[in-house]
């Protein structure tokens, strides 16, 4: 896999250069957690759906905090409780789940961290930001508005509302006859191969 950031690899030069998206230092968290006064560490509930699989990312990224001196305990809950606490009342310690890519990168932002996104479980809210977005949807050249959606993921990476792990790498194969079809990731995958804009040649 890749090092996680806001916006996917689908997103290309929308993305920020990797020397700008953070590296694991545990020496560093601890310094961290200490000048927060959290010196002798800190424990968080992590609330998952009962629907994942722990080993397939919960219980590594646990051991990982462990290192930096950071307990995560895992709750899980049924799926329908858990949305309703993570994405509606905000009632949780912390959240971890995948995210959903989208191919219009205004629209993977928007879900996420627009203050009335349908995705925005961290309940971020910034005026400003919002504000950026739209001015980042309404500029036309690709190329002016690349910068614009960069300036948007290192704000998100700077007032982390979420922490971002990893993106991971798939192999997805075609047939050449078939043209002007993407793969967008997602867990509901078959729901995101959407083939109304592609033909057969």
């Amino acid at each position: 896999g890749y090092r996680g950031q806001p916006l996917s690899l689908i997103h290309g030069a929308n993305q920020l250069p990797d020397s700008e998206i953070p590296v694991r230092d545990v020496a560093k968290a601890k310094s961290l957690l200490a000048e927060a006064g959290f010196s002798n560490g800190l424990k968080i509930v992590d609330s998952i759906s009962d629907a994942v699989i722990p080993d397939q990312g919960h219980t590594q990224w646990a051991a990982s905090l462990k290192d930096a001196g950071i307990d995560l305990s895992l709750q899980a809950s049924p799926f329908n409780q858990w949305v309703s606490k993570a994405f509606i009342q905000g009632q949780m310690e912390a959240m971890s789940t995948g995210l959903f890519s989208f191919i219009p990168p205004d629209v993977q932002m928007s879900v996420k961290w627009e203050s009335t996104g349908a995705y925005n479980s961290s309940h971020y809210k910034n005026p400003a930001w919002d504000a950026a977005l739209q001015k980042a949807r309404q500029e036309l050249d690709l190329t002016k508005a690349q910068p614009l959606f960069q300036d948007l993921g290192r704000t998100i990476l700077n007032d982390c509302p979420d922490i971002f792990l990893l993106e991971n790498q798939q192999l997805v194969g075609k047939q050449g006859r078939l043209k002007n079809w993407v793969f967008q990731d997602g867990w509901w995958s078959v729901a995101n191969m959407r083939a109304d804009g592609a033909w057969l040649d």
